[in-house]
């Protein structure tokens, strides 16, 4: 009976879209069918909704080509919860929608302050807005702990973050070299450029920037999977952090550079062998020096203005400024905080007109943490740092005493990226991005699958 109600809304919304797409807009209602077919799937797989969310993490501004610039990720979100609602209703314990996880209690709880704080928003327009941003990222995270229910989607969903990245980073080489985005629309993406060149954001519709950020995230993801992975999935995580890496460099990004550096770090230590660390104290001037030949100019000599090197750079102060003003804010509005989304109203404010560093247009809060205490308050901001941490530590338990099979490799791989994500996020404002709940989604999935194919003591 369940299949045959959906069967037969099915039909009723497809029709009531043909008749409105016929009448408004023809061409627009031979392609109807293929979105409908789509939604069906989506909602008797539900998993498949949550794949193609995180396939197109790093991709979004090729799902809105080939969507028309529909609502896409909203649309999947939509459908991916119809499935997932009617996959519990089901199943032998209805009630059971994941209340029983740490992470998912805190979640539900930070929906519910976002909800009263909202009460208190200065600006409700804005506060709306961000409001439909963040919450289908919520959904996101949601669904993948839910739906990641086995090792063999564990591995579609690292392999489709590899993907994202791969596309992104290759889209990023092509529109250096033609000159002109191939995806992107948005204006972040569009208008953003330095020394009189234009910066891609690859396959995204964020800025520049990042972009950058989120390619260096997947190169940590695919290099941990392909130091330790014994299969094929080693070659694409190789093709992955060689596109990442060329990504980087033509999207001029600094900030994502000298994570290469923290990243190729990390890894000498965490595969440290003796032999290895002295090859890498002898040849690294060398690799560098013959890097930074390989490299565009313009790259070498933005990556100079950060020690003086061909002119003064003001993104440091600029950044400096957030954070006092962000400081400043929560000391005025501790509890319930400024509003979710409203930040750029108070940077504009007259009594921050002479701090050093300030633009004259709104800004956003280049914090992530910063920022969410001072939208939400210090109880929103505890409830956002708590689900973090809760999403985080299980994984963190697992890769300390050894997961069982391959659910190791994927457990430190994601953990790899979200650390450096989160680092990231210390000079981003990354609370709307999709890799960032894309990777704390997989990250707990991860450790739930590891807790239950563990035996008992």
């Amino acid at each position: 009976m369940g299949w045959l109600l959906l069967i037969a809304g099915g039909f009723v919304v497809a029709a009531l879209l043909l008749v409105l797409s016929v009448s408004v807009h023809p061409a627009l209602a031979a392609a109807l069918p293929i979105p409908i077919v789509a939604g069906l799937v989506i909602v008797a797989r539900p998993f498949l909704g949550v794949l193609a969310m995180v396939l197109f993490t790093q991709m979004d501004a090729v799902l809105d080509k080939l969507t028309l610039g529909l609502p896409s990720m909203k649309l999947l979100a939509a459908g991916t919860l119809v499935g997932l609602a009617l996959k519990l209703a089901r199943g032998q314990r209805p009630i059971d929608a994941g209340l029983d996880i740490p992470a998912v209690r805190v979640t539900v709880l930070f929906l519910l302050w976002l909800g009263v704080s909202s009460l208190f928003s200065h600006n409700l327009g804005a506060t709306a807005a961000s409001l439909s941003r963040l919450v289908p990222l919520l959904l996101m995270f949601y669904f993948i702990v839910m739906l990641a229910d086995d090792v063999r989607k564990i591995k579609l969903l690292t392999v489709a973050m590899l993907v994202s990245t791969l596309i992104s980073g290759a889209v990023t080489v092509l529109d250096t070299h033609t000159g002109q985005p191939l995806f992107s629309t948005h204006d972040a993406a569009l208008m953003s450029e330095w020394g009189g060149h234009s910066r891609s954001a690859g396959a995204t519709n964020y800025d520049p920037t990042t972009a950058a950020a989120m390619l260096l995230t997947g190169v940590a993801q695919a290099a941990i999977v392909a130091i330790l992975s014994h299969h094929a999935l080693r070659y694409l995580a190789v093709g992955t952090v060689l596109a990442g890496i060329a990504g980087i460099v033509f999207s001029l990004a600094r900030s994502a550079s000298l994570g290469l550096g923290l990243v190729a770090v990390w890894l000498l230590y965490r595969f440290r062998q003796p032999k290895l660390i002295a090859a890498a104290i002898v040849l690294a001037p060398f690799v560098l020096a013959a890097f930074f030949q390989l490299a565009p100019e313009q790259y070498v000599a933005r990556i100079l203005t950060l020690i003086g090197i061909g002119g003064e750079d003001f993104t440091l102060n600029r950044r400096m400024t957030y954070n006092v003003i962000g400081a400043d804010l929560i000391l005025q509005y501790p509890i319930f905080g400024i509003g979710l989304g409203n930040f750029p109203d108070f940077y504009m404010d007259f009594d921050y007109r002479w701090l050093d560093g300030r633009t004259l247009t709104p800004r956003v809060l280049h914090n992530m943490p910063l920022s969410m205490i001072v939208e939400t308050g210090l109880i929103g901001g505890a409830l956002f740092i708590a689900l973090i941490m809760t999403s985080i530590w299980p994984a963190v338990q697992l890769v300390r005493r050894g997961g069982c099979g391959e659910i190791s490799l994927y457990a430190e791989a994601s953990l790899t990226a979200i650390a450096i994500l989160l680092l990231l996020s210390l000079t981003l404002p990354l609370q709307y991005n999709k890799l960032v709940w894309g990777l704390l989604g997989l990250t707990l999935a991860i450790s739930r699958i590891d807790q239950r194919q563990r035996p008992p003591p």
